[in-house]
């Protein structure tokens, strides 16, 4: 029987096959990586129910479900990035049933739903927005370019005068119900007619939460008003930093 010869492997200090390692390129991603395999941490507010109330603060905004940006009580600055309009089936609050959704109004009442609150089938507005939120510096934030740190620093403590120092990261942010007309509205009416008619990224808004209440039930909804523009310094940072991230 004739011996079978092997080729000897060179291998690194963890035994990977050198051959191997040598194909990942130094700091980045290689193979197949897309949108699918990026999850991006949501802007949240917690409500009187719900898991997120056993462990936080109702009326409290959560980044990635962990980190409390605020109270509630206490604004803060939230710039929109972009937003996104579609419908989205009105079901049980607790309801574990995966709500349906559609890109528009004429998709959802071929299907025999309505935006009229009394219908049997009915659909709410709903918008994602993707949003520029201030957490904690060491949390997982956007790094600028060194000439404009303390620029940003000083951008993102507009509101933290005395806190530990916070700066800039993405989130998403649903919102829907009486949340859709309390937010998303005044957001479209400033990009369409309004301030922010150059983008919606051009200006930032002050952001707390308010009880409302309706009959015999209350809940905690988002408020928001506008906190002016940002500096062309600011705008040129999110456009070439920021929004290229984002895409």
């Amino acid at each position: 029987m004739e011996n079978e010869e092997t080729d000897a492997v060179t291998t690194d200090e963890n035994g990977l096959p050198l051959a191997h390692t040598q194909q990942f390129g130094a700091g980045e991603l290689d193979g197949e990586f897309g949108a699918s395999d990026f999850k991006l941490p949501y802007l949240s507010l917690v409500n009187k129910t719900g898991q997120l109330s056993n462990d936080f603060q109702p009326g409290s905004f959560l980044y990635n479900k962990e980190v409390v940006v605020s109270d509630g009580k206490e604004p803060f600055l939230v710039t929109a990035l972009g937003m996104k309009k579609d419908y989205v089936e009105d079901i049980e609050f607790d309801s574990e049933i995966m709500p349906r959704s559609f890109a528009r109004l004429a998709d959802a009442e071929g299907e025999g739903y309505s935006l009229d609150y009394e219908a049997d089938k009915r659909v709410k507005e709903r918008a994602m927005i993707l949003t520029l939120v201030p957490v904690p510096e060491d949390y997982g934030t956007f790094f600028a370019p060194d000439h404009l740190t303390e620029f940003l620093a000083e951008q993102a403590d507009r509101l933290f005068n005395g806190k530990p120092r916070m700066s800039w990261a993405l989130a998403m942010w649903i919102v829907q119900s009486s949340a859709y007309n309390a937010v998303a509205k005044p957001l479209a009416t400033a990009k369409m007619g309004g301030h922010l008619r150059g983008g919606l990224h051009h200006g930032p808004w002050v952001l707390q939460s308010e009880l409302k209440n309706y009959r015999s039930n209350s809940w905690y909804a988002p408020r928001i008003r506008s906190g002016g523009r940002h500096s062309p310094e600011f705008i040129q940072w999110i456009e070439q930093t920021v929004l290229p991230k984002a895409r």
